[in-house]
């Protein structure tokens, strides 16, 4: 759901390699965007964070296992006591020429963390300008939370849509990227990106097949195999950020019982939803925690599918399942189905996605479908499922959870980061605030005439700055 997108600010698409060691190319790489029965103002605005992404920078990437790596950041350090973070920015400027410095940087960040950080904030004493590319975050308390709010992509203050990322808006044209030939890492080896939304995947897809665009920028893997396969396309699936869950609002009287919400979990088959509505594509929740991170416990395991009847088949528990994004239907239809087997009869609401919201932030609501921004790092579940966190609309309250987040939080070590991570798991499959079903993927189509430097399962787009034209195909000659 766009809400929980946006409102976390957790999409970033950067790229910290070294610099290209291809030619330059004047080859522009025209980027098909599939809206699929959206409206229009939808399709401009993923136009519009597609351009965010790729025109700027984080200071700070997070790889897969939710290990930090820099990016506008070149180093960190903490202090011996762990009350002090220092950071130095890389040499970088700009797309309008002026350098990146740590009092812009400053301004940038010192907005977005009361968000960002939620109550975490509280551990922040003050954010100082040591030099012109140094910051030091002195803090009240140690906090691992800090670092990992510093994921958010910077733009120059007071000069929107300037970033330092490289590629730049073209003056003329939003809809259009040109290279940063100034870009610190190395220029790409594109000249231009150009966007174009289509209605529908499917008419996006058909351009593809047609040569009219070279990418075809999100696909829903649901959707693949109803695609006409072309060897003239490539098609790279890779695991998301997000995870597919059914939020409870546990100030419903009828959901406050942890037994019945722990019973309501196990009464959803994860992997036969993922097949029948997923296409065997995605992989079962264990719980909040993104199963690659460093820290997750050992040997994750699926969430048990153990169905019992909840209440009596002939006077089930009625209760409301709002979907605000009218994609995640069939999830709905199949949640629907199976929780009925155990005495639940969950009726379907879909409001729209502006009257959905609105009744969200009101927790005007039973059951939330969505998909949860939950990874890679454990600064993401702490926002929705603490206690006082800027996105705990449930109203959801485990004393069990807060501690094992805030242990979290004040980690001095990796040692003390795992064991609060093993806690946090146990005290929320103890007390669910959710249904934790699916992580969910999704794939992007690339012609084949681009030489693509893609890791399995990693987002092609991470490594755009390196793309370059594919070689013509070799001609066999005779003697």
């Amino acid at each position: 759901m766009r809400f929980f997108v946006a409102a976390a600010l957790l999409m970033t698409a950067g790229c910290g390699d070294g610099p290209a060691s291809n030619p330059r190319s004047s080859t522009t790489l025209h980027i098909g965007l599939g809206a699929g029965a959206a409206t229009g103002a939808v399709a401009d605005a993923g136009i519009a964070q597609l351009v965010a992404n790729l025109t700027s920078e984080p200071l700070v990437l997070f790889a897969r296992d939710g290990r930090p790596a820099p990016q506008l950041a070149a180093r960190w350090s903490y202090s011996p006591d762990r009350r002090a973070l220092r950071l130095t920015l890389r040499d970088a400027v700009f797309h309008d020429g002026a350098p990146v410095t740590a009092t812009l940087v400053r301004e940038v960040i010192e907005q977005r963390l009361p968000r960002q950080l939620g109550p975490a904030f509280d551990d922040l004493k003050q954010v100082e300008v040591a030099s012109e590319r140094e910051l030091v975050f002195h803090l009240h308390r140690p906090s691992t939370f800090l670092l990992e709010a510093l994921d958010g992509l910077i733009a120059k203050p007071g000069a929107p849509g300037v970033g330092s990322g490289a590629f730049r808006r073209s003056p003329d044209d939003g809809a259009r990227l040109l290279a940063n030939e100034a870009y610190t890492e190395g220029a790409p080896a594109l000249s231009r990106i150009e966007l174009k939304p289509y209605e529908s995947v499917r008419a996006a897809w058909a351009d593809l097949l047609r040569g009219n665009v070279d990418m075809l920028f999100e696909v829903g893997v649901e959707a693949l195999d109803s695609l006409q396969p072309s060897s003239q396309v490539r098609v790279f699936s890779y695991r998301r950020h997000y995870q597919y869950v059914v939020l409870f609002n546990v100030k419903k009287p009828a959901l406050r019982d942890p037994g019945l919400r722990r019973g309501m979990s196990a009464a959803v088959d994860r992997p036969l939803l993922i097949a029948d509505v997923l296409g065997n594509r995605g992989t079962p929740s264990a719980g909040p925690v993104w199963p690659d991170h460093w820290a997750a416990p050992e040997e994750l395991p699926p969430l048990a599918y153990e169905p019992r009847q909840l209440a009596p088949a002939d006077a089930p528990l009625t209760i409301s399942l709002l979907i605000a994004d009218p994609t995640h239907e069939r999830i709905g239809i199949a949640l629907q189905r199976q929780l009925r087997s155990v005495g639940i009869a969950a009726v379907l609401e879909m409001p729209g996605p502006e009257a959905s919201l609105k009744r969200i932030a009101d927790s005007d609501f039973d059951l939330v479908l969505t998909d949860l921004a939950s990874a890679p790092t454990l600064l993401r579940p702490y926002l929705f499922w603490h206690s006082k966190g800027p996105y705990n609309y449930g109203g959801y309250d485990s004393p069990a959870v807060d501690a094992a987040l805030d242990s979290i939080r004040h980690a001095v070590d990796d040692e003390a980061y795992r064991t609060g991570v093993a806690a946090f798991q146990r005290a929320i499959l103890d007390d669910p605030p959710a249904i934790f079903l699916a992580w969910s993927e999704r794939a992007r189509a690339i012609s084949t005439a681009f030489d693509v430097p893609a890791e399995p399962g990693r987002d092609p787009l991470a490594t755009l700055r390196l793309w370059r034209p594919a070689p013509p195909p070799a001609v066999a000659t005779t003697h």
